[in-house]
């Protein structure tokens, strides 16, 4: 018997990733060491206080049991945090909840928030667990081009009146995955105008905002007039605090919605695991300096990357934030695909294409910021060597 497998189970594919992978897979056996720069991958552990917290707490035989709502204390956490870091006041009652993961809390938000067939407006480009959770909840995507003319910002204004009126959600993420720009105030205020105006539910993927360089603070897309009316976002401790594995993650905004996504959660879920919840706890309500070392550590890699990829030809977008780099190839490299495929083959430098975050990522590459200081630099010589980059020269 042959078992059919769903059309929606296709709906995301593999493509590019699971194509690097296998090549990858393959030079590895052949005994290539590989500079690995595809994703943002952990090499700094969690704080002490973390990991206390957590091992901990995974002793207690009664941390065992279903937990089925979050803790206060939890719940505490996160609304003296959003107050100290964002300046944000939130109802622990009603305005927080956890998730297993970002990913978890926008399928959570999409599918309380819209119905197989309506439109989501999302950026183009943009990381692809958004475009296949879309698509998994049944939502059509409607595109917003983000290009370095415009900062990396949609122009709210060329949405047309057809697709803003019917558009029953919108996705945007600043400091941004895969741009690496950040977001003025002035575009937050315009953006909650938009949508209310529209009746479009916001949703804000604020995971990377202590990830941001040259003096910016990342801020809550909640600390505007307005935005909780309209809106929720998601945060995460996976880049700021290290805890990658953890995935914590937690959604806070508008009561209704957050009310919605619990009922919904209620349903697929048993709650998050206690030692899971005592982390998140431990990272917000503990000494903060670890977040300040990984934010510098961050920034002097950007640097780092700046000063070994000059004069190659690759034109780096001012990366403000977010463990990443925004790279575009230079004119004769037409095939982003094709280069980052032959810059495996040749240099043993694995960074992820720009089309793979949509079709306005042609021409680009993204390299994450994921390891240290020499191996940024034999990396980048090892490109260098290549010959791929001659012409830019």
């Amino acid at each position: 018997m042959k078992i059919p497998v769903s059309v929606r189970s296709s709906i995301a594919g593999c493509g590019i990733f699971k194509e690097l992978a296998e090549k990858r897979s393959v030079l590895e056996s052949q005994g290539f060491n590989i500079y690995d720069f595809s994703i943002e991958m952990p090499d700094m552990p969690p704080s002490l206080d973390i990991r206390e917290s957590v091992s901990g707490s995974a002793t207690k035989a009664w941390n065992y049991s279903y937990s089925l709502t979050d803790m206060p204390q939890l719940r505490d956490a996160v609304f003296s945090w959003y107050h100290t870091r964002y300046s944000v006041t939130l109802d622990p009652a009603d305005e927080i909840m956890s998730a297993e993961g970002k990913e978890d809390a926008l399928f959570c938000l999409l599918n309380v928030l819209t119905d197989p067939g309506d439109k989501v407006l999302l950026t183009d480009p943009c990381s692809p667990y958004y475009l296949s959770i879309l698509r998994l909840s049944g939502c059509v995507p409607v595109f917003m081009p983000l290009s370095e003319e415009n900062d990396f910002l949609p122009v709210l204004s060329d949405i047309s009146p057809s697709d803003a009126a019917s558009a029953k959600a919108m996705i945007i993420s600043y400091p941004n995955d895969p741009t690496s720009a950040t977001a003025p105030d002035s575009f937050y205020e315009e953006l909650i105008g938009f949508a209310s105006k529209n009746n479009i539910a916001v949703i804000h993927d604020n995971s990377y905002s202590d990830i941001s360089y040259d003096g910016i603070t990342g801020k809550s897309f909640l600390y505007f007039d307005g935005a909780k009316e309209i809106g929720a976002e998601i945060n995460s401790l996976s880049s700021s605090y290290s805890a990658y594995g953890l995935k914590a993650a937690f959604i806070v905004g508008n009561k209704e919605i957050i009310s919605a996504c619990a009922s919904l959660k209620a349903c697929t879920s048993k709650g998050s695991f206690y030692p899971v919840q005592y982390g998140i706890i431990a990272a917000l309500t503990s000494d903060q300096s670890a977040v300040e070392e990984t934010i510098s550590l961050f920034e002097y890699r950007r640097d780092t990357m700046l000063e070994a990829l000059g004069g190659t030809g690759l034109k780096c977008a001012p990366c403000r934030g977010t463990p990443f780099m925004w790279v575009k190839l230079p004119e004769h490299i037409k095939d982003d695909r094709a280069f980052a495929l032959e810059l495996l083959e040749k240099a043993h430098v694995l960074v992820t294409p720009g089309s793979a975050f949509g079709s306005c990522g042609k021409g680009y590459i993204r390299i994450a910021l994921n390891r240290r200081r020499p191996f940024l630099l034999e990396a980048c010589e090892a490109m260098k060597r290549s010959g791929l980059l001659d012409k830019c020269c």
